[in-house]
């Protein structure tokens, strides 16, 4: 018995579809959320495809999408689509944080997609695309991510920009049709944290006052202040005398995420020692627009006290996960902690990362409850 051929096959080329009943070739384009069929009348492929280009510029006129736009004259490749979208997200996005890591993002796709600045965006396929997608899973870019595989936060980073710069390329009537549109993100995987103890992270910071580099007062000074307050490091960079409110002991974050993300945490025991004790370094005459921590990062204290140690390597975002930990470990409620880290999701990202935790310190507690 034989068997029926598909209905509609796809033909690796965007807008192109086949009926397999009768091996006739069939345009579908999407322009301005309208799907629009026409049959090309062939059954060559050759001259189906150049039907198909006559009828996609058709259906943009008709559209008034035209062919005059100067951005759409200049995007032709891949890699102008990129330049285009981002240009535009930079002129959008009003936190500059965001606009540095789109930055970052770009160059690592560079390396992933060499031929980015000639690769013709309208002969894209979806097969190109999820063969990237592939590439990237596979360890095939040693010099992007360890083994080659790239982190999945970084593969979702990278599909992201891949998928809107090609959805920036429609909007201007460039193509029809996302390439991308079947490709998915990864799930993010919650790694195990491993953390010192309280004793643990004083023994680090000792270490780090005792080394002899230059650095070792003013980073064990950052150590201590984002493992006490949850900042990130540039919010800890970004931190001044003017943040400081003695009188209603609580402190402002200045959040760079986004713009005027501020957000204001009390004035822990370890916090205020640790500011009184720096307030005296600097004496009367230091001014509240100065910069409380003298460094903007420790990342070389960290790993050096690390080893020393014999604890597991330490990043600069490990002590805002130890800050987050302490405090739940402590009794802090999941939803208190997660507006002190400057969470906008009412806790759900916090119950995500550190859920274990107060799970553990409930069966805990539970040992003291007697009847």
């Amino acid at each position: 018995m034989t068997t029926k051929p598909k209905r509609w096959e796809k033909t690796g080329v965007a807008n192109l579809w086949k009926l397999g009943s009768t091996g006739m070739y069939y345009a579908r384009v999407k322009v301005t959320g309208k799907y629009h069929w026409k049959s090309l009348k062939t059954k060559v492929y050759s001259v189906a495809k150049l039907r198909l280009a006559d009828f996609e510029r058709a259906v943009r006129r008709r559209a008034g999408l035209g062919t005059t736009s100067a951005k759409s004259d200049k995007l032709n490749t891949l890699g102008q689509a990129i330049d285009f979208y981002v240009a535009d997200f930079s002129v959008r996005c009003k936190a500059s944080g965001s606009v540095k890591r789109m930055a970052r993002n770009v160059k690592t796709f560079r390396k992933t997609w060499p031929s980015v600045d000639s690769a013709n965006i309208r002969s894209l396929t979806e097969h190109q695309c999820l063969q990237w997608a592939a590439s990237l899973r596979n360890g095939e870019f040693p010099d992007v991510g360890r083994d080659g595989r790239v982190a999945t936060s970084t593969y979702n980073k990278l599909v992201s920009l891949l998928k809107n710069s090609l959805e920036f390329a429609i909007r201007q009537g460039v193509i029809f049709a996302n390439p991308m549109e079947h490709v998915t993100g990864l799930a993010p995987r919650n790694k195990e944290l491993v953390l010192p103890t309280a004793e643990q992270f004083h023994q680090l910071v000792a270490a780090i006052r005792k080394s002899p580099s230059r650095m070792a007062g003013p980073g064990a000074d950052m150590v201590e202040f984002m493992a006490y307050t949850g900042a990130r490091i540039s919010e800890a960079a970004a931190a001044r005398w003017e943040d400081v409110d003695e009188a209603h002991d609580t402190m402002r974050i200045r959040g760079t995420k986004t713009e005027g993300s501020y957000r204001y945490i009390p004035l822990f025991p370890n916090l205020k020692d640790l500011l009184g004790r720096l307030g005296a370094k600097r004496g009367p005459e230091r001014s509240p627009s100065d910069s409380i921590l003298r460094y903007k990062e420790c990342r070389g204290s960290l790993d050096s006290a690390c080893k020393t140690c014999g604890l597991t390597h330490l990043t600069h975002h490990s002590l805002r996960h130890l800050f987050a930990t302490r405090c739940i470990e402590s009794g802090v409620d999941i939803p208190t902690v997660s507006r002190w880290l400057g969470h906008v999701d009412g806790g759900v990202l916090a119950l995500r990362t550190y859920g274990h935790l107060r799970r553990d310190h409930s069966h805990s507690q539970a040992a003291k409850v007697v009847w």
